[in-house]
């Protein structure tokens, strides 16, 4: 799932701060841009976001047809788009991952 062109403030704080706690960028690269596990503090943070809150609770809502699935990595990068072309907007890859029994249990 892609979230295109964030434009949430608390998102995007999220990301400026993740981007900086992984290796000190305070910039996007393009696709596929710098991932996060959300098996890491970072990315659990950002699957916090309002953005992530919403794919967690698509996920949620639509198990029964989906199955048991789970976010397992982030992946921002710079949205190239002319749309968009008066300033920077990141873009989030949500990569969905099959969840394992321990997931299942744990959450």
């Amino acid at each position: 799932m892609i979230t295109w062109a964030v434009d949430n403030k608390a998102t995007n704080a999220a990301l400026a701060r993740a981007l900086k706690t992984r290796n000190g960028k305070d910039y996007l690269e393009d696709y596929p841009g710098e991932c996060f596990l959300t098996s890491e503090e970072v990315g659990k943070a950002l699957l916090g976001t309002p953005n992530g809150i919403g794919i967690g609770y698509f996920l949620v809502q639509h198990k029964a047809e989906l199955g048991h699935l789970k976010v397992g990595e982030a992946c921002v990068f710079f949205t190239d788009s002319v749309i968009f072309m008066e300033r920077e907007m990141a873009s989030i890859h949500w990569k969905i991952v099959p969840a394992t029994m321990g997931d299942v249990v744990a959450g």
